[in-house]
């Protein structure tokens, strides 16, 4: 990191797809950058978590088409082999998944990127007078602190945690709530004990009161032991959200015991939360910029209603409106 203490041109906080998106359209015009993301790996809400030998898509269960810029992608996803055609139903129809796990897609798009992981942005300063670069203040995975001098910053994490980095932003995105912007997500992770009781539909939607969707993972993942994700809807996550993980697990397991594959007590059990995880309110611009430091994500009106595209239109439009390679 102490190679950048001189300068960079752009430097890019977030590597979820706008952060991909915009790292890639840097690095295609050879432009002097660097992308910080805090997790170990790119990705952002595109997570995979193991359970043993199971695997879960606990962020982003699959990808759909439901614009310009997301049919694009998938195309691309589809030419390398590395997704699949899923027949989700309900209100999804067709999906595409990974069976490596929807993480192994943001890495994928990774690849070549000049990016550091387990890098957190603290502060961020903006550029002052006489062209002083903006100022980042970074944690690393081993505590060291660091600084970066970037010439523009582009942030593409979550409002609430651009907002936290940078409050300088505030007026930019219109001083919104900042907690607002999202809805939260608590979700049961669980690996089954029996694979031929679990059935090849992908999607259960609204099983049972408080619960918004139960996702077998193993029509994603055949060759792994059977796992499933049950989501609580967005008022039952709200008001679990600082539950013990027993209690909240207890809740879960009790109302969709009756899908007869969730009836048995499961071989493993692991409770996630997602304090960012739907645009509920997001800030009505495609994107917002102050000085030398913009912000873009899907926590932005794009006029796209999906997290995917409107991650990916918003990250574009600041790219075409105002970083103009």
């Amino acid at each position: 990191m102490s190679d950048h203490n001189s300068g960079l041109d752009f430097c890019v906080v977030g590597a979820g797809f706008a952060g991909l998106r915009v790292a890639a359209a840097l690095d295609a015009a050879g432009a002097d950058y660097l992308m910080l993301d805090k997790g170990r790996s790119p990705g952002g809400r595109a997570a995979t978590r193991r359970i043993s030998e199971a695997r879960v898509d606990h962020g982003i269960p699959w990808l759909t088409r439901t614009g310009g810029l997301s049919d694009e992608l998938i195309d691309r996803l589809r030419e390398v082999g590395l997704i699949e055609r899923l027949f989700v139903g309900g209100q999804v129809g067709d999906a595409w998944s990974c069976r490596d796990g929807i993480n192994a897609v943001a890495k994928y798009l990774a690849v070549n990127l000049n990016a550091s992981y387990s890098h957190r942005v603290e502060a961020l300063e903006p550029a002052g007078e006489q062209d002083k670069p903006c100022l980042l203040r970074v944690t690393g995975p081993d505590g060291e602190s660091s600084e970066i001098h970037a010439r523009r910053v582009i942030v593409t994490a979550p409002v609430p945690q651009m907002l936290e980095m940078a409050p300088f932003m505030a007026e930019a995105v219109g001083n919104v709530e900042a907690d607002a912007v999202y809805e939260k997500a608590v979700l049961g992770l669980a690996r089954l004990r029996h694979s031929g009781e679990v059935p090849d539909q992908a999607l259960f939607e609204n099983p049972a009161e408080g619960i918004e969707a139960v996702i077998v993972e193993s029509a994603k993942f055949p060759e792994r032991p059977p796992s499933v994700t049950i989501r609580c809807d967005p008022e039952t996550s709200d008001r679990l959200f600082d539950f013990s993980d027993e209690d909240t697990w207890d809740w879960m397991a009790e109302r969709v015991a009756g899908l007869p594959f969730l009836a048995e007590e499961p071989e493993e059990h692991q409770v996630k939360r997602w304090r960012y995880s739907k645009p509920l309110n997001p800030v009505p611009a495609p994107f917002a910029t102050q000085g030398a430091v913009s912000a873009c994500g899907d926590g932005f009106d794009t006029g796209s209603e999906t997290g995917l595209e409107a991650a990916l239109r918003s990250a574009q439009a600041l790219l075409d409106q105002e970083i103009k390679l």
